[in-house]
């Protein structure tokens, strides 16, 4: 997005005229980073939710055990 908005502004304030490739390639690398960013989050999700998956297995397995243990 700082890429973008620091192209918006050179052309706005500063007078600077892109070409059509230019911004097309100002497109192409935000969805770049747009898809790079919602995959990470995506990878983080998926391991949170196997490593509390198996957190509660490894609990259950605790407490099924002390069950079969005599006092």
């Amino acid at each position: 997005m700082k890429i973008l908005t620091t192209a918006l502004f050179a052309v706005f304030m500063l007078g600077k005229k892109l070409r059509a490739t230019q911004w097309l390639s100002l497109v192409i690398l935000m969805a770049g980073v747009a898809l790079v960013q919602v995959l990470c989050i995506h990878n983080y999700y998926i391991y949170y939710i196997l490593s509390s998956r198996v957190s509660l297995a490894g609990w259950s397995g605790v407490a099924s055990l002390s069950k079969l243990t005599p006092p």
